[in-house]
């Protein structure tokens, strides 16, 4: 997938930039995972408990 971005401007700068639908999708289900990572790595190391398939 091509990531596209369509900016628009105010006073010659970009103020925001409007981001087809699947792009937007992507990139938020991207950061999903990024914040993910960081919780699993910050309780690495930390307490376990075993438990049994049938109890989850």
């Amino acid at each position: 997938m091509k990531p596209s971005a369509a900016p628009r401007f105010n006073h010659k700068r970009p103020t925001i930039y409007v981001l087809c639908a699947k792009v937007r999708e992507t990139l938020l289900e991207k950061f999903a995972d990024m914040l993910l990572i960081s919780v699993v790595e910050s309780r690495r190391g930390g307490k376990t408990v075993k438990v049994k398939l049938e109890d989850l």
